[in-house]
């Protein structure tokens, strides 16, 4: 069984709001990445475009950048685009990695 965050009280199944008192459940969640460079890696400013272009934001902190979803079935296409992106033909596919981290906002 599931329980709002915010006061406690037990939700139904699938609610996307606590009946008492209105705090939105499940909510959104944010991705945020970490990505690291090899010497003979992609240029970093080619990289910060193309994770502009699936969407992605770069924030200043301990991870590079960071996009929100809302669902599992966002999630997994939101990493698939991601993995293209960084290992695929656009950037040499060599000399990057990456680290993942999933946040629910509030």
């Amino acid at each position: 069984m599931a329980y709002c965050d915010n006061c406690g009280q037990e939700v139904k199944e699938q609610a996307s709001f606590c009946e008492n008192c209105g705090q939105e459940i499940g909510g959104k969640m944010k991705l945020y990445v970490k990505v690291y460079f090899t010497p003979g890696g992609p240029d970093p400013l080619k990289v910060a475009e193309e994770m502009e272009d699936i969407g992605f934001e770069a924030v200043i902190g301990e991870y590079d950048f960071a996009r929100s979803f809302g669902d599992l079935s966002e999630y997994g296409k939101i990493v698939k685009q991601l993995k293209k992106t960084l290992r695929g033909r656009s950037l040499e596919g060599s000399g990057i990695y990456f680290r993942l981290n999933t946040l629910k906002t509030s």
